[in-house]
């Protein structure tokens, strides 16, 4: 599903790594909502003094009882409530109500509580369920080379062999993750992406724009007309939207009726 050198189907895209793909362009195409909720729904968090872990025991008692309408609200502090009624509304304002984002959100706050240099970072995937790659989340390329003895070595000949050292530790990175591409089965790209097609990434990034963007079909044509081909219609944008949806578990809004909405 990319234009690099290794591509995976739209078909055996996992939902795992759809939905590290959504959340991973929230903070591109919807930088409020993460402010907001880096911001807004963190300090409500700090307020009421409960970790996210510990919250995450009670969400289910607290969703039922709201949603049969069961008095729930004086079995926990002021704090706690505020705290669960500004998540609940905040993922309303921008359609994220699926549970399984409100927990991963819970989490996402209780890491930035711990981590202050973190929160609002775009990395909005920490703690998402499981991770599909042999050596977790990410493999990142890693590169380390004794410091220069200059009493031993001139700086040439230090250079020499760091750049040589760094070669040879890139060719065997490069060699492993073509290894791991093959024994999951994905293959070399055979074509190049012709301009004007809908990749799954513009399929994600249109479902972002009109779940949680609030777009219309037709306002989110209109960011795409230099890139995409002149016969792109309103019905080709629900058919994406309705295939991630399914794909990452996540209901997609109504389109609402009367006049389209205005981008926020």
């Amino acid at each position: 599903m990319s234009i690099g050198e290794y591509e995976t189907s739209d078909e055996s895209l996992s939902q795992w790594a759809a939905r590290v793909a959504f959340l991973s362009l929230l903070p591109k195409l919807v930088p409020k909502a993460v402010d907001e909720l880096s911001g807004t729904l963190l300090q409500s968090l700090q307020r009421a003094e409960k970790e996210g872990t510990s919250f995450l025991c009670v969400l289910n008692h607290i969703i039922n009882c709201s949603e049969r309408g069961v008095e729930w609200t004086t079995h926990y502090s002021s704090e706690q409530v505020d705290f669960y009624q500004q998540l609940t509304d905040w993922t309303n304002k921008y359609n994220l109500n699926g549970r399984w984002l409100i927990e991963h959100f819970v989490q996402m706050l209780d890491w930035w509580n711990q981590y202050p240099q973190e929160a609002g970072k775009k990395n909005m995937t920490v703690g998402l369920g499981h991770s599909e790659n042999w050596f977790g989340e990410s493999e990142p390329f890693r590169f380390e080379h004794p410091e220069w003895n200059y009493h031993e070595l001139k700086q040439s000949e230090y250079l020499k062999a760091v750049e040589e050292h760094f070669r040879n530790d890139l060719d065997l990175y490069l060699k492993r993750r073509v290894s791991q591409a093959v024994a999951s089965d994905e293959q070399r790209v055979k074509h190049t992406r012709k301009r004007g097609e809908i990749t799954p990434t513009i399929k994600m990034e249109w479902f972002v724009l009109y779940q949680v963007e609030g777009l219309t079909p037709e306002q989110i044509l209109d960011r795409y007309t230099s890139s995409l081909p002149e016969s792109a219609f309103a019905d080709q944008v629900m058919k994406a939207v309705r295939e991630v949806s399914s794909l990452i578990g996540l209901q997609y809004r109504q389109p609402p009726r009367g006049r389209p909405k205005k981008e926020r």
